[in-house]
């Protein structure tokens, strides 16, 4: 895994974790401790391997936060929200979602509690939140999620979009990957508009950009820069970056339409 903190790049790999400028060339270790999951969340470096969540310090060393009672657990993706840090895992069958919160009096990370569960055989694999609003990606498609002021959450609907690996925000657009988009049967980027819904949790989405052939391609990730949206594809051990554009995916907005 891999996250940014300010200008630090750290990276998660095997027996520890990696550190370099988000400008340079290179990455030097940072710390031992092996990582299935990290991410910079209101101002921390949280990670999680296996059934243990932690923080690392600034010299990288390891701060234990919580222990999920079940040892086959897995925690795989963060994600901070107005009450705290939401954090995902899963055993494999199971999956649930917990709010970490900060502790007042002391600035340290108090032990998680569960805030929604998911129904039995769909598992989280990456959760982002914005406005009010927690875009849960699982392996059955996209929920999106509803938070309290205490950071409670009221999970709609699923979105049918097969094993959704990634997402991203830019304005008030989620977009999400999709292993096969309906209609176009072949991998690619769906775009929710989170200022639209047509059903209670239920936002206005649509295809944004669909690989132009079919292949045994994976959309693996999604990101937003500089006002493109970028796809990263993977296929027989390769990977492959694209973006919407006329020679790649064909225009990836329409604002209306008639048949």
């Amino acid at each position: 895994d891999l996250a940014v903190f300010g200008t630090t790049v750290y990276v998660a790999y095997q027996t520890g974790v990696y550190s370099g400028s988000a400008t340079g060339s290179s990455v030097s270790s940072f710390s031992t401790q092996d990582c299935d999951a990290i991410s910079a969340e209101l101002g921390r470096l949280v990670g999680g391997k296996d059934n243990s969540l932690f923080e690392l310090d600034s010299t990288g060393t390891r701060i234990d936060v919580f222990d999920h009672p079940n040892t086959a657990w897995d925690w795989n993706c963060f994600a901070s929200g107005g009450a705290g840090i939401y954090v995902g895992g899963h055993d494999g069958l199971k999956s649930e979602i917990y709010l970490i919160t900060i502790i007042d009096a002391t600035g340290a990370l108090a032990p998680p509690f569960p805030v929604a569960q998911l129904p039995a055989g769909e598992l989280v694999r990456r959760i982002a939140f914005f406005g009010g609003f927690l875009v849960v990606a699982t392996s059955k498609g996209v929920r999106i999620a509803q938070a309290t002021q205490s950071g409670l959450l009221s999970l709609g609907p699923l979105i049918e979009l097969g094993d959704t690996l990634g997402v991203a925000f830019e304005g008030r657009m989620a977009y999400v990957t999709c292993s096969s988009i309906p209609v176009h049967d072949n991998p690619g980027i769906v775009a929710l508009d989170l200022s639209r819904f047509t059903a209670p949790l239920t936002p206005a989405y649509c295809a944004h950009s669909v690989l132009d052939t079919a292949s045994t391609y994976t959309a693996r990730d999604v990101a937003t820069y500089d006002g493109r949206v970028l796809g990263l594809l993977a296929t027989g051990g390769s990977n492959t970056l694209r973006y919407s554009s006329s020679t790649a995916y064909g225009t990836g907005k329409y604002w209306s339409g008639a048949i």
